[in-house]
C-alpha cells in the first residue's frame, strides 16, 4: 500500500460525496484502464481520485478535470502526455 497515494476507497469517496460534501468531476473513460495507467494516477495526480467500473474517474482537482475534458476523456493520453511533461 503506497502511503502517499491520493487514490480514494469507496468508503473514502462515499464519507467525502456525503458526510464532507466535497465538490468532485465525474468523467466516462473511452479508454480501459491498464496496470500502466493505475500506476501513472499514482505518480500525476497529486488530488485525491477515484476509479469506478466500468470506465469512470471522479477527480477532487477542477484543473485537472478540465484538462481531461480537453483531453476527451481519453485517460490514457492525458497521463501519457503529462508524463512526458514532468
Amino acid at each position: 500500500m503506497n502511503t502517499n497515494s491520493m487514490r480514494l476507497s469507496r468508503e473514502g469517496m462515499s464519507f467525502a460525496a456525503t458526510h464532507a460534501k466535497i465538490h468532485y468531476y465525474s468523467h466516462e473513460l473511452t479508454r480501459v484502464i491498464l496496470p500502466k495507467t493505475l500506476l501513472q494516477l499514482e505518480k500525476i495526480l497529486e488530488h485525491p481520485y477515484y476509479v469506478t467500473q466500468p470506465l469512470k474517474l471522479i477527480v477532487y482537482d477542477e484543473r485537472t478535470s478540465l484538462t481531461l475534458t480537453l483531453y476527451d476523456n481519453d485517460l490514457q493520453t492525458y497521463l501519457d502526455n503529462a508524463q512526458n511533461q514532468a
